[in-house]
Formats: structure tokens, sequence, C-alpha cells
């Protein structure tokens, strides 16, 4: 890290010499430096040590602290704000415990008894990594609660639990008021989640709408841009204040102080937080008179958030937010220059009435092939009818929701949102039952592989290009795109996974074959999604006795899972890989000449993707392989078990 500092000025020292006789230089000299300085801050960004001291054990410890939220989905689930963690000097500031919830609020004091283990890595190399994602959320410890919670009603509570409280009690008052899709009217105007009906958000998720449900750049846009221009229009009409002063400047801080209040309200999740600030670099650009959208605001923006957090970067959020943000500022900027050069004329209602509806059909078509990569890579499912329904369904949520929802939340303090209230219900009713029955029109969600990670990064390079570079350089910014899309269709796929625990899934003759249907379901869930098949793939199972199973690959790998150590002998000679369930010495590992994985190896290497050619395997990826030297990877209690 030392050697990165004195590179710093060295580098810029010799960008400005240079740059009196090569203008190059300085840029590139400029281009060096910051990557270097990005490398640096996220390394001290980033936690590099646990910020917790002391031992966990393997049975039920003690546990008080407060509730900061509670997810009523499926599992019911709360996170928990540390107080004290029996065995621990210093615990962790939270955990996550499965438990009942009833009558649990956030910001109830609470005492339990628990059994906690730490969160469990990606079920494959490349896949989601729960533990990455709570090492960023600063949560030590998962699992479940033995007993009924206490709640401590006498405790002190402080601003944050209050707020906390507050924020669920009026998501409860929205839910009660808007009636079936009060789930749905919570999570977009409060961002508590934890009412949505699986059923809504599994439709949503199909339709290609499930963005509406988390609060990000369209929420925070549309409940700032309504804001801006309602103040602008009655600034305007003011007419001895509007000859003397500009009513934009006013109009763009009452519509960031409202941005603001509606962060707070939504509880300044990441996402909004991201959501906030592009928003904000919009309107103080509109405040110094500079161009408001352009692709400098973007990148001031995007600047911003990785210099606040540096790690999101690796995360689909981030990445679709810009994406598509960048894809609809080129394409605004494209319309804004043929506008410029093409004649000027009034427009008939019916011609404004067509660029209505050719400006939203061009903006979900943008913003939909920009982010589609990205969700593909992350995902692995594409809506069908996407592009479709975002155009028939979206002006429903821009145009009547957001906004009744809005004016009802300002009716509150006067007792008056219920009628709001139930208008926002009927919309959100009549949005669900449309995207419903146009995805089941449209067909399943579209299952697609998962690519090499450096396929992606080709991919989202030419995205780059293409919107950041000038006319020379689109054509190349097009044509790496397309190069990446050919690569990834034609990446290899595994064609066995080895689960940690000992589950088998592999492509035979006649499909795909599981060692257990009962075992590893979510694993085995993740993996097939992954090598993109479709959810309800038709599942066989390996030939079975009381020894154990066998089966063979398509392109002739035999396999062999077996717990009986008499087998192995047999299995040897038959098998080229051997799953056992138990402890192979090293001397029959020396008279085998399969490849054999015990306990203990599938311990050490996770979730393994084999990859056959012609029967015989030339690659294997595991998951421990590619996650050896990141904090986040520490030993922490005995092997318990994938939580499922």
């Amino acid at each position: 890290m030392s050697l990165v500092f004195i590179l710093l000025p060295l580098i810029l020292g010799f960008s400005v010499v240079f740059a009196r006789r090569h203008g190059g230089f300085l840029m590139a000299g400029f281009g060096v430096a910051f990557v270097l300085f990005g490398y640096v801050w996220s390394f001290e960004r980033t936690p590099q040590a646990p910020d917790y001291v002391g031992t966990l054990s393997t049975r039920a410890v003690d546990v008080t602290g407060w509730i900061e939220a509670v997810d009523l989905r499926g599992r019911d689930r709360i996170r928990i704000r540390v107080a004290s963690l029996e065995g621990f000097e210093k615990p962790p500031k939270r955990i996550e415990v499965r438990g009942s919830v009833e009558g649990l609020e956030p910001g109830h004091h609470v005492r339990l008894r628990a059994v906690l283990s730490a969160p469990q890595g990606p079920v494959l190399r490349g896949g989601y990594d729960p533990a990455r994602a709570a090492w960023f959320e600063r949560i030590g410890f998962r699992g479940y609660s033995i007993a009924k919670i206490e709640v401590d009603e006498g405790a002190a509570v402080s601003v944050e639990q209050a707020w906390l409280n507050w924020r669920w009690h009026i998501s409860q008052r929205i839910v009660r008021e808007t009636g079936l899709k009060g789930g749905i009217a919570a999570a977009v105007l409060t961002g508590e989640r934890a009412f949505l009906e699986a059923e809504d958000v599994d439709i949503l998720r199909r339709a290609g709408l499930g963005h509406i449900l988390a609060i990000s750049g369209l929420h925070m846009s549309l409940v700032c841009a309504s804001v801006f221009f309602l103040a602008r229009c009655l600034l305007s009409s003011w007419d001895s204040y509007a000859r003397a002063h500009d009513p934009r400047r006013p109009a763009s801080l009452i519509a960031f102080g409202v941005g603001a209040a509606y962060l707070i309200m939504s509880g300044a999740s990441v996402s909004t937080q991201r959501a906030f600030i592009m928003v904000s670099v919009v309107l103080i650009g509109t405040l110094l008179h500079r161009r408001a959208i352009s692709m400098r605001a973007l990148a001031i923006s995007a600047l911003i958030v990785l210099l606040i957090t540096p790690w999101s970067i690796m995360e689909a959020g981030f990445q679709m937010s810009f994406a598509a943000t960048a894809a609809l500022v080129a394409a605004y900027e494209a319309i804004r220059d043929h506008r410029r050069t093409s004649q000027k004329g009034s427009q008939s209602w019916l011609a404004k009435l067509g660029n209505f509806i050719g400006g939203l059909s061009l903006t979900s078509l943008v913003a939909g092939s920009a982010t589609g990569a990205v969700a593909a890579f992350h995902f692995q499912r594409l809506a069908g009818m996407g592009f479709v329904i975002n155009v028939v369904v979206m002006p429903i949520f821009t145009l009547f929701i957001m906004p009744v929802g809005l004016i009802s939340l300002c009716l509150m303090p006067f007792g008056l949102s219920h009628y709001g209230f139930g208008l926002m219900g009927r919309g959100l009713e009549v949005l669900v039952t449309l995207s419903d029955h146009m995805a089941r029109w449209g067909g399943d969600m579209q299952a697609i592989s998962a690519p090499p990670g450096w396929v992606f990064a080709l991919v989202m390079l030419g995205l780059v290009i293409l919107l950041l570079g000038r006319s020379l350089l689109r054509p190349l910014g097009l044509v790496t795109v397309m190069t990446g899309a050919v690569l990834w269709a034609f990446s290899p796929q595994p064609s066995v996974f080895i689960q940690d625990e000992g589950l088998v899934v592999a492509e035979g003759e006649a499909g795909w074959m599981v060692s257990s249907t009962r075992r590893g379901r979510f694993d085995r869930s993740v993996f097939l999604q992954r090598i993109g098949e479709a959810e309800d793939v038709a599942l066989t199972q390996f030939r079975c006795d009381d020894v154990g199973c066998s089966g063979e690959t398509r392109d002739g790998l035999r396999l062999a899972i077996t717990h009986q150590g008499e087998a192995l002998e047999a299995d040897c000679a038959l098998s080229q890989v051997i799953i056992f369930h138990g402890d192979v010495s090293p001397y029959l590992r020396r008279r085998c000449q399969a490849l054999i994985l015990d306990d203990e190896d599938r311990r050490r290497a996770g979730g393994s993707l084999l990859y056959t050619h012609k029967g015989q395997i030339y690659r294997i990826e595991t998951v421990e392989r590619s996650r050896t030297r990141q904090p986040w990877t520490r030993p922490a209690t005995p092997y318990q078990g994938r939580e499922t």
C-alpha cells in the first residue's frame, strides 16, 4: 500500500512535466492516478477485520439488544442491534435471527437465547455471497431463537429507535388503508417491505416490474420531479416574483428538501441514498444554471457514490442504475441534438400524444436494453414481455399511483389519507392484475446461463464505449458488445455440481440427475438457475441401492456416491469421480485412480463445478479457490451445515 502512495505523486508529477510537449500525457497520468487512488480508497473503506471480540459457542447464547427490522415474508426474521452477546467482550453490531415475531416491532428492546453461526458463503463460485453482504452491513452472525423473544418495555428509547418505530406504524397504517395491495404501497412509500405478499412479488418479478418494489432512482425522480415542476408552476404564476427571479432556483431547493424527507421516510437504504445523490446533482446543476441532465452530472453522481460506498460497484443495483441512466442520458442528448437541427413548429394534440407514447416506449426500450445484460448476469432471468408490460403498465404507476400515494402521505396528519390510499389500492390492483395477465400471455421468464466474469466485463466495456464514445468510437463499442454477446452464448457450462454437503447434480442422457430430491433443494435451484435451466425442469434420480448411487453424464463421465468403505474399491475401478460421505485415508487415495471428494474435501472446497469433455474433466471450479483472500472469509464457528 505504501508503494501506491509513492507512485501517485510521481505519476502526477511526470504527467504535468511531459504535458508541456504532449497533452495526452496529462490525461493518461490523471487516469492512472485515479485508478490507483480508487484502489487505495477501496482498501481503506473496506473493513479488514471483524468489529467484534469474543468466541461464539456452538450452543445457545444469551442476546440483548433492540430490533432494527422485522421481516414477515416467508420465515419470520428480525435484525437486532446488539447490546450484549454471551461470550463476547465487544459484540458484533448486528445479528439476524429467525423466530416468532408476533407482537415485535422495530425499536423494541429484546432479550433472547439463540443458536448463531457465521453467515454462509456462496453456493457457487462467482455467485451471490451472503457472507460478503453481511460483512458490509456489519451483520456478525445469523441463527435462530430457541425460545420466545422477550420484550423489555421499560428500557430507554433512542431517537433512532423512535424513528424506526414511527416508520413501522406509518407502514401499518398504509397497509390498512390501502387494502389488498397495501404491502406494495408501503414498499414504495416508506421502503418497508415486510408486508409484501409473496404472490404479488412473484407476479411483478415475472412481468419485469420487480424494480418498482425497491425505492430507487425511479421513485426518487418521480417525487423530486413532481415537486419541482409543481413549485415552478406556482412560482411562475406569481407574476412579480417570476419577473425578478428565476423560479427554477427555489423550486430546486424545495424539491431537494422533499427528496431529503423522502430519503428519511424510506429508511435511507443504500439504493435510496444512491438515487438521492443522483437527483441532488441534477437539482444542484439547475440551481447553478448548469445543464441538469448530462454525462458529466452522471459521472459526478457515480464518483460521490463510490467515495461513500466503493464496494457497491460490484452490486447489481449500482450497475443497473447507472447503466440505465447513462443509456437514457445518451438517448436524451441524441434527441436534443436532432431537435436542434429539425424544423420547429406547433404540434397538434395527436402529435403530442404520439410523442408521449413514443417517449415512454423509447425510455423502456433504452433502459431495458442497457440493464438486460446486468440482469441476465446476476439473476439469469429476463422477462419475455418486459418491454411491452413496462410501456403499458408504467404510466399507471408514474402518473397515478405514485402521485396519489404522495398526496395521501401529506393528508395523513389531517386524518384524510384513507381516501387517497383507497384510490392508490385500486390502482395497484389494476397494475398487478394487468401485469399478471400480460406476463401469462408472454410465457415464463426467459432463462439465460451466466457467462464467465470476463465476458460480462467485455459486454459492459463495449456499452461504456458505445454510450460515452464519440462518433468514430461508437461502432467499436457496438462491435465489442456483439463480440461479448457471442462469447456469452457459446460459453461452456458445467455438467456436474457437487454440493459441500454431498448433493450431486449431473447432466445425463435423459436430462438432469440428482442424488437426492429432498436434500439441498436451495443449492440445486441456484445451480440450475446459473446454467440457464427453467425453474420447473424435470429431474431424475441416480441409480441407487443399499451401498450408494451411481450415474453417467451425457458425455461419459462416471460418478459414484457412497458412504461405505467396502464399496470404495469397486467404485475406484468403475468410476472417475467418487463422492464419499465420510473420511478417506491417504492410503486408500493412493490406491484409487478416481477423483475422491470426501467430507473434508467438500467442506474445504465449498460447492464444486466440473467441466467435462468426452468423459474427461478439464476444469474444476470451487468456491473457496476464489475467496481465500477476502476479509469476510475469516474462520468463525465450527461448520454447522448450510442454512436452507
